[in-house]
């Protein structure tokens, strides 16, 4: 059976029709698939005609059995494909991380170093060395991790600089204490 189409004058066979007929045929296939016995066309009105299919499009699939889901050979190319992404990935994820935690040393450095600068031009007293400064780097960020406030006119700002052990040992590899001039300076580059 073939496809059918209505017209509101008669009878139309043109190569036009019977082209387009014969592509919509393959894609849609046959429209009543009950009528698979049945070899006959049905009888049609004078306002319709029918437009046969191309005798290929009626052919049985030359497949013995249909397949469903994935071949090996797909789901294998797809889990290589994965895994080098993945191979790519891992070891520029893990420099990223890396990255940023030394970024992070460096800016507790910063703030440490700062913090110290700032107090003592607030006049702030540290404890431990001579004139209200510090014997070293770690005492100074020992103090600042508990806060230390100004005097005079400072005496309201209060200094501090929250750090754990772990990132506090780190991040004063990237400082150094001058007892001389009382400057705790950010050096950029790790001591160790």
């Amino acid at each position: 059976m073939g496809l059918l189409f209505s017209t509101l004058s008669g009878q139309v066979r043109t190569n036009w029709f019977q082209g387009a007929g014969m592509f919509l045929g393959l894609l849609i296939g046959r429209m009543q698939a009950g009528d698979r016995a049945s070899k006959r066309s049905p009888q049609l009105s004078p306002n319709q005609f029918e437009i046969q299919t191309n005798p290929l499009a009626r052919m049985k699939n030359l497949k013995t059995r249909q397949t469903h889901g994935f071949s090996l050979v797909e789901l294998l190319v797809v889990i290589a494909v994965i895994g080098v992404i993945a191979a790519i990935a891992i070891p520029a994820m893990s420099n990223i991380f890396g990255n940023s935690q030394a970024a992070k040393t460096k800016r507790n450095a910063q703030n440490i170093a700062s913090a110290y600068g700032l107090a003592r031009a607030a006049g702030a007293s540290f404890t431990g060395g001579t004139g209200g400064g510090v014997a070293d780097e770690a005492a100074a960020a020992a103090q600042l991790n508990t806060g230390i406030n100004g005097s005079g006119t400072f005496s309201s700002s209060r200094f501090q600089v929250v750090l754990d052990a772990a990132e506090q040992t780190k991040a004063l590899e990237y400082t150094v204490y001058d007892p001389t001039n009382d400057i705790l300076s950010y050096t950029g580059t790790s001591s160790n």
